[in-house]
């Protein structure tokens, strides 16, 4: 065996994990190559280099700015550190401004001369990342209509209904459900159903105004549309167009009583969400609206204006409500 401090660092300086060695009060005693090339090249190596730097008070500063992972690893590391033993790990983001990264983190405890060392490393970890998110991302779509589906909007429901409450601004979704959708299956085959879902879908994607609008297929023919920071008075004519657009493509449906082609049907409602209400709130009242509009003739939106901005509860939904073709 080879019992040289030289061949070992180099050894270490070789892999292209970026490791540093602090000791139990956070003072960094060793880094290798790679933790090094990654500072420089990023835009974080001190003036001095990395001696006297101290590990914990870096994760310290990130999460004094509300850094969730600087938070998660500040805690990680001195629970470890308070046990005197075991491992840590934590994955976290480090992007760029044109780059996506993501690596590892593990904090590792050891002993040397009777002192308490912890052994840190960074892996990167970004090729996994960018596999998990394109099957991530496969699971969210819709597979015949190539749009977000019921999974995905789910999510991004509860992540819209949290920001409009931290930011007391108004939320609108509407339903749209393609009018006797059945009679196309039955007079023409399933398989021109399912180009009418698609053709259908297109529509959707090419109404899209902002990016911050969201649409999905919600079930069978039914879509879904989010507007964040709007009401129904904002966008009730986008809705509109999306109607129009839809009867625009002129797809045959002969036995339905509303025409000869296809037509769609929608509710849209809008709340100014509020700490202890549910998303559903918002579904509810754009499906009761959808159902107005369906008792109305089909072909049509049907909407309500938006609930007071301080109301202490959501709205019923079936209070009366204006339908407004």
């Amino acid at each position: 065996m080879i019992d040289s401090y030289g061949f070992l660092k180099l050894t270490i300086d070789s892999l292209s994990e970026q490791i540093v060695v602090m000791d139990s009060t956070g003072l960094i005693r060793f880094v290798n190559q790679a933790w090094v090339d990654f500072g420089l090249e990023n835009g974080c190596m001190t003036p001095v280099g990395w001696d006297g730097v101290n590990y914990l008070r870096v994760c310290e500063a990130a999460a004094a700015t509300g850094d969730g992972f600087g938070v998660s690893a500040l805690h990680g590391i001195r629970r470890l550190m308070a046990d005197g033993c075991g491992t840590f790990t934590l994955e976290y983001p480090c992007h760029g401004p044109n780059v996506f990264r993501w690596f590892m983190m593990t904090v590792k405890h050891f002993k040397h001369l009777d002192e308490n060392f912890y052994l840190v490393t960074h892996r990167d970890i970004t090729k996994r990342k960018q596999a998990e998110e394109a099957v991530s991302q496969l699971a969210r779509l819709d597979g015949l209509t190539n749009i977000p589906n019921r999974r995905a909007f789910n999510d991004f429901l509860d992540s819209e209904w949290s920001r409009s409450i931290r930011q007391g601004q108004p939320l609108s979704l509407a339903l749209i459900d393609i009018d006797h959708f059945k009679l196309v299956n039955d007079t023409y085959g399933h398989q021109r159903g399912d180009e009418c879902l698609e053709r259908v879908a297109e529509v959707l994607r090419a109404h899209r105004k902002r990016p911050s609008d969201f649409f999905a297929r919600y079930g069978g023919e039914e879509f879904v549309y989010v507007f964040g920071g709007s009401t129904s008075e904002d966008v009730h004519l986008v809705v509109q167009q999306l109607l129009s657009g839809i009867r625009e493509l002129a797809l045959p449906n002969v036995k339905s009583p509303v025409g000869r082609f296809v037509t769609a049907s929608a509710g849209l409602a809008t709340l100014y969400p509020k700490a202890g209400w549910k998303p559903n709130a918002l579904i509810e009242a754009a499906d009761a609206l959808l159902y107005e509009a369906k008792s109305l003739g089909r072909n049509q939106l049907a909407w309500r204006a938006a609930n007071h901005p301080h109301a202490e509860t959501p709205p019923k939904a079936n209070l009366p409500i204006d339908a407004r073709p």
